[in-house]
């Protein structure tokens, strides 16, 4: 008998790339939930901008790109 794992698809995964005078990194942040309207797309961008400059006060750029699922 199979099992099969499903994702959860309400969930979402974002690339992160920060770049900062010491350097470049990139990393996956995943998110609980999957905005579907415009308004909620742009509140989670809003959100994980806030954390990327809360968390690397030092960057000069960063990316933030949804993952498809």
């Amino acid at each position: 008998q199979e099992l099969s794992c499903k994702m959860n698809t309400t969930a979402a995964t974002y690339r992160i790339q920060v770049t900062t005078d010491e350097g470049h990194l990139s990393f996956l942040k995943f998110m609980p939930t999957k905005p579907k309207t415009s308004k909620g797309i742009k509140s989670q961008n809003n959100k994980l901008s806030k954390w990327v400059e809360k968390q690397y006060p030092n960057f000069t750029s960063y990316d933030i790109s949804l993952l498809d699922n």
